[in-house]
């Protein structure tokens, strides 16, 4: 039964009293929110530590979810801010990585695989010389794939900013996928 439950459904369940639907959330979530937490802090320990805090603040202020807009935002939203205390509180260095998705060139052939390991670090590089903010818009939008009202939530903006900002972090991204293929420096 609860495999056919929404998310919403179980957070209501939790607001309850039945807590161990929280656990199922939990199994739905963690592992998208420690890859976008990695992406954030740059830190696979503090990422899985921020999601503990993520379940526990879910826990405490269970009764502060209103069931409106999106469940995923909402909960992005409490890892951002998790993060950014976290970040605050220990001076963590934010950095992006696409390492812990799969690189796309399994089954290709020698040549394939190094000009596609290639092109993929450049990517990277590329990612890691992007403002922060910028890393952050478009890992929610081209790697989360969450919806442009579910980010304007977790950002706290207006929709129409989120897609402004996408457009603009996009135009970035080629800028210094460009220059770094042209070896340009900054």
């Amino acid at each position: 039964m609860t495999e056919r439950e929404t998310d919403i459904q179980l957070m209501r369940r939790v607001q309850a009293g039945d807590l161990d639907m929280l656990q199922v959330l939990y199994s739905r979530h963690h592992l998208r929110l420690r890859t976008f937490l990695y992406r954030f802090t740059g830190n696979s320990v503090h990422s899985e530590d921020i999601v503990q805090t993520v379940f526990l603040r879910i826990l405490k202020h269970r009764d502060g979810f209103s069931g409106k807009g999106s469940f995923s935002a909402w909960i992005y939203r409490i890892a951002r801010n998790a993060a950014l205390d976290r970040i605050k509180s220990e001076s963590l260095r934010r950095t992006s990585s696409l390492t812990d998705l799969d690189p796309p060139w399994s089954g290709a052939n020698a040549h394939d695989q190094a000009e596609t390991s290639e092109k993929w670090s450049m990517l990277e590089q590329a990612l890691r010389n992007l403002r922060p903010d910028r890393r952050e818009v478009l890992s929610l939008s081209k790697v989360d794939c969450l919806t442009c009202r579910e980010i304007a939530a977790i950002l706290g903006c207006r929709e129409g900013t989120v897609k402004v900002r996408i457009f603009r972090a996009m135009r970035e991204l080629r800028e210094e996928v460009d220059r770094l293929r042209n070896g340009e420096k900054k």
